[in-house]
């Protein structure tokens, strides 16, 4: 027999909960043919009175409903004629709800489900639901039942079978999410005017901030009802950084740029989150932060929500820093190269370029920037004056490097000319020349500049000279490119056995096929490579391996299980017990005294 059976022919198959919002919904049409009676389609009058019949009982459109306009009503054979409302209004008076009433504040929306409409006619701020000749608007001023704008979700016309799907089928926050994203305007030039009432609220959430009281400050956040301006985001992901509550500055942020339309996309912003993950040591996080900051074409172009070029230039710098520190070569270079295309690398010498003339203004000076200008300041000086050092410790790490493979370097010659041959060693512009040679790809004295300070505050080059040297020369090796290719040496053996994780004096066999078995995401494991500095040339693996199961561990190390003798108290009551010896485990008492688990 075929699967519709007798008893379902007739009747509605499908989840009853569904099944009471389609009883009143018309059935799904032949999709390929246009019906000439869509919502387009009708004309004002049929409109309305479709629009009237689509609620069951309580829509103008039912001559019972109290909504009704009609002046009669024919049941079979009988005409009824209803009753005037100003007739009616002799003997009843007319406590109808004005438009108003039906319009919930915004600050109760979630209260209420998300609807700032309370009335009979789900009306949601999706603009397909409504949608008629172009993307529904709900008009809060013009809240009647007759639904003049033809937004409500109606029952009753042809195409609401999807919209109706749409609407059983939203997620949390649906209503609110829309009603932000399509009600606050934003202005071109700036941001968004706060209501009058609720310019209080966002100075107490800023000065609890401020005083580094997070959390009182997002639980003021959490009663605001408009957009907030962007110095809260500003201010509350600023208390986020002593801490390093990389969370909820994630959090705070996402809030004002997803959900609030790009409010919260601000340099200060970003930069507060980079301050986050660098003092959480989370280097996804400061990568994300960059990408963030870069921007889509979608945010930079069409919203016209890009970041500030000085903004740009202080998040890529600081991002840098922070990978360069802590051994990311692909980010860096990522971030770097980022630099270069923008031609923010020579940022810095702009910026302090441009104090200078501001100063000289001030005191009533003429400026003229000569293009040696940048060349001519102290920031550039210093870098050629220190350049000599760093090229002699560059070719150092260098020999040190190419001693491992001597023979091949014999063979070939060194491809890195000695700094003291061309006078690299003590002249700083043949220095900065030595090391535009040797790394071709990056500009030495832009990387030799950014080395100077650590964390925007103590002066390498002043106070700790060789350590700035090291450093210099360490950033300079990890972002060229160059220099990886030139240190490749081929391997004159081929790897048989690697040292185990446990005891680095037992070698354990090397299988390349085994090798992409444990290709976890970081994430899952949390393993990562532990880099232990620039004495060191391999990463030294933290990871969890296949085999390092608890069992596995332990299997070697079981303890010995010895009985305990039983004290003589005991023994005489085991004695005198017949039922001693029940228990599953061998008791001494009972026979069994030689049979412990040292015999197995």
């Amino acid at each position: 027999m075929s699967v519709i059976g007798v008893f379902t022919k007739g009747r509605a198959t499908g989840h009853p909960s569904v099944m009471s919002v389609l009883r009143y919904v018309p059935r799904a049409r032949v999709p390929w043919q246009p019906s000439r009676f869509g919502r387009e389609n009708l004309a004002a009058d049929d409109m309305a009175q479709l629009w009237g019949t689509g609620r069951y009982r309580t829509g103008p459109g039912n001559y019972n409903s109290g909504y009704s306009t009609k002046k009669t009503h024919t049941l079979e054979d009988s005409t009824v004629s209803i009753i005037p409302k100003h007739e009616l209004e002799k003997f009843m008076p007319d406590i109808s709800l004005g438009s108003k009433a039906l319009v919930t504040p915004v600050s109760l929306m979630s209260a209420r489900n998300g609807h700032r409409v309370t009335h009979d006619l789900i009306h949601s701020y999706d603009p397909y639901i409504g949608r008629l000749q172009k993307p529904a608007v709900v008009d809060h001023d013009n809240i009647t039942v007759e639904d003049p704008n033809r937004v409500g979700l109606n029952a009753a016309t042809l195409d609401c079978r999807s919209r109706i799907y749409r609407w059983l089928r939203r997620g949390p926050f649906f209503q609110e999410d829309n009603y932000f994203r399509r009600s606050t305007k934003l202005q071109r030039n700036g941001p968004v005017p706060v209501s009058v009432h609720e310019v209080p609220l966002m100075q107490r959430i800023i000065r609890l901030a401020r005083r580094g009281q997070l959390k009182a400050a997002c639980e003021e956040y959490r009663r605001v009802t408009s957009v907030p301006p962007v110095d809260v985001y500003r201010a509350l992901t600023a208390a986020c950084v002593p801490g390093a509550k990389l969370a909820d500055a994630i959090a705070i942020f996402e809030d004002g740029n997803s959900r609030l339309f790009y409010v919260a996309r601000d340099g200060e912003v970003l930069h507060n989150m980079l301050r986050c993950a660098i003092r959480a040591k989370h280097r996804v996080r400061v990568m994300w932060v960059y990408n963030v900051m870069v921007g889509r074409h979608y945010e930079n172009v069409v919203v016209r929500a890009e970041v500030d070029v000085i903004w740009r230039y202080r998040i890529a710098s600081l991002a840098l820093e922070y990978l360069l520190d802590s051994n990311a070569g692909e980010e860096a270079r990522t971030v770097y190269d980022y630099l270069v295309e923008n031609k923010l690398v020579d940022c810095d010498l702009h910026v302090r370029l441009g104090h200078v003339m501001q100063q000289a203004l001030k005191e009533g000076k003429t400026v003229h920037v000569q293009q040696d200008a940048l060349d001519g300041m102290a920031l550039s000086q210093n870098v050629v004056v220190v350049a000599p050092q760093v090229a002699v410790a560059v070719y150092a790490r260098y020999l040190e490097t190419m001693q491992e493979g001597a023979a091949w370097t014999d063979a070939r010659g060194l491809p890195l000319t000695d700094p003291a041959k061309t006078g690299a060693d003590t002249n700083g512009a043949a220095a900065v020349a030595w090391l535009k040679a040797a790394f071709p790809d990056i500009d030495p004295a832009a990387v030799l500049r950014l080395a100077r300070f650590r964390r925007n505050s103590k002066d390498l080059m002043a106070k700790d000279r060789p350590a700035y040297v090291q450093r210099a020369a360490q950033w300079v090796e990890l972002l060229s490119s160059a220099h990886q290719t030139r240190e490749e040496a081929p391997l004159t053996y081929l790897r048989k056995s690697r040292p185990s994780m446990a005891n680095p004096n037992v070698r354990v066999a090397w299988l390349p096929e085994r090798q992409r078995a444990h290709a976890l995401l970081a994430s899952d494991e949390g393993f990562k490579f532990a880099y232990g500095g620039p004495h060191t040339r391999f990463v030294e693996e933290t990871f969890a391996y296949a085999e390092n199961t608890l069992q596995s561990r332990y299997l070697a190390q079981q303890p010995v299980h010895t009985e305990v003798t039983p004290s003589r108290s005991e023994s005489a009551k085991a004695a005198a017990s017949p039922t001693a010896g029940i228990s599953g485990r061998p008791s001494s008492a009972s026979g069994s005294a030689g049979l412990d688990d040292t015999h197995f």
